[in-house]
């Protein structure tokens, strides 16, 4: 949606607002294509957004969810904050995804688990300053194949203990002494 609207001269801020983009269908000159496949597009963000809705009550019944419901355009707007949206990869929502965790206070630590030679490896660096910067334990691991090795499950320790204390703290200063 947004290569659609960035080729319209919507700006970020209209982009994802209906009114401009069902607008410019109106609009005799320019390509109508384009036009239509921007309002596509933020057809299926809604699209979207409403089967997450109806997919996390589900599982809120089951008592198995951690954090709020996150809108896909939130996530997409906190990704913003630190990667532009005009990149068209997935490194934009994932980064985005951290941000509202992170606003949440979601998280006790992170491990980013992905294959060799996946494209979410850019963001790791990004995800893995972030984590500093907000003083959440993070390790990263490459995996090619089902087994784990013995500094994999070293980092995976290191992290799950360094997230347990940083729980612990949390709890402390909030006065909830019933989580230690």
């Amino acid at each position: 949606m947004v290569r659609y609207a960035f080729k319209l001269g919507l700006e970020l801020s209209s982009q994802f607002n209906y009114l401009p983009l069902f607008f410019s269908l109106l609009n005799p000159f320019g390509n109508y294509k384009e036009r239509w496949l921007a309002l596509r597009s933020r057809i299926v963000i809604t699209t979207f957004n409403l089967m997450g809705k109806y997919l996390r009550d589900i599982s809120d019944r089951s008592g198995l969810t951690f954090d709020k419901f996150s809108n896909f355009l939130e996530i997409i707007k906190e990704g913003n904050k630190i990667l532009p949206y005009n990149i068209h990869h997935e490194n934009n929502p994932v980064v985005g995804r951290y941000l509202c965790s992170v606003e949440d206070g979601v998280f006790d630590g992170i491990l980013h688990v992905s294959t060799i030679n996946c494209p979410s490896m850019q963001v790791q660096s990004l995800v893995h300053s972030l984590s500093t910067q907000n003083d959440i334990p993070f390790a990263a691991i490459e995996m090619d194949g089902p087994d784990l090795t013995e500094k994999q499950l070293r980092l995976m320790e290191n992290v799950a203990i360094k997230a347990k204390h940083r729980r612990l703290k949390k709890s402390r200063s909030e006065g909830n002494y019933n989580e230690l």
